[in-house]
């Protein structure tokens, strides 16, 4: 007879015993989620604790393309309109770039500051200058001189506005005293040229250095710009050299004011923060 068949008051107090199953099995999908949880409050905690990204040596804000979007469709939108409607004077100018004869034929049209086609095409000029300066100075982290985005480019744009504008009047000015009328107009009519040339050979490095976010192409503007700087030079050393009540000393002088000292200030300025 098996033990197991016995009845239950017969069996020794000890068969009686039998062990029973504990549930050993934990529930797992609550520690789990709690774990998922725990993760996406610390990544939660993490972003919030990390500073968002500033522009520094970056050749495009993300920030600010809105207004650098409509800032250069403004800036190919007055050059349309002067291809439009003065587009032989257009080619001259571009003549003139290369040619001094063609540059003296444009100052016996007349005064080219009061040109109606000349001054779309300096605001133009400043306009394209301003950004190209305000991304290559981004680029080479030296942001801290200026305030990001539009009112930073503001700045840049006044700066080189009145710039402009004091260096035209100190050229006539010069002229006036020294008796040298003639050679002042000529040199300030070359000097307007020089600008504006800059201005549009810089505005479609400017587009594709902005929305290709190539940085070589930014550092190819700046060597395109120190090209016309130097042409410009050369240029100035002619119209100097042929006026006889300018002497080489003073030519040399005025040159390392007006042109050469504020290259060599912004270079150091730009070496001395890197």
């Amino acid at each position: 007879m098996q033990q197991d068949s016995l009845p239950i008051n017969l069996r020794a107090p000890w068969e009686n015993i039998r062990p029973t199953k504990t549930d050993t099995s934990v529930d797992v999908s609550n520690f789990v989620s709690g774990q998922d949880s725990a993760k996406q409050l610390s990544t939660q905690q993490s972003f919030a604790e990390k500073p968002s990204p500033h522009f520094e040596g970056t050749a495009r804000p993300q920030e600010s393309l809105n207004w650098v979007t409509l800032l250069l469709l403004g800036v190919l939108l007055l050059y349309a309109m002067v291809q439009f409607l003065n587009y032989q004077r257009l080619g001259k100018l571009f003549v003139s770039f290369i040619s001094r004869s063609q540059a003296r034929q444009l100052i016996k049209e007349g005064n080219l500051f009061g040109k109606g086609f000349t001054v779309p095409l300096q605001i133009l000029a400043i306009s394209s200058i301003s950004l190209f300066l305000y991304y290559f100075l981004n680029m080479l982290s030296l942001n801290e001189f200026f305030e990001a985005g539009f009112r930073g480019y503001a700045m840049i744009f006044l700066a080189i506005t009145v710039l402009w504008f004091l260096k035209v009047l100190a050229i006539y000015t010069s002229g006036f005293l020294l008796k040298t009328e003639e050679s002042s107009r000529e040199y300030s009519i070359n000097m307007l040229i020089y600008f504006i040339i800059c201005g549009l050979l810089l505005t479609p490095v400017l587009i594709l250095g902005i929305y290709t976010n190539k940085d070589i192409i930014l550092y190819g503007g700046s060597m395109l710009w120190l090209i016309i700087f130097f042409l410009w030079i050369i240029r100035a050393l002619s119209i100097g050299m042929h006026e006889r009540n300018f002497s080489i000393l003073h030519l040399f002088l005025y040159l390392c004011t007006f042109e050469i000292l504020p290259v060599i200030v912004l270079s150091k300025i730009i070496l001395e923060a890197k």
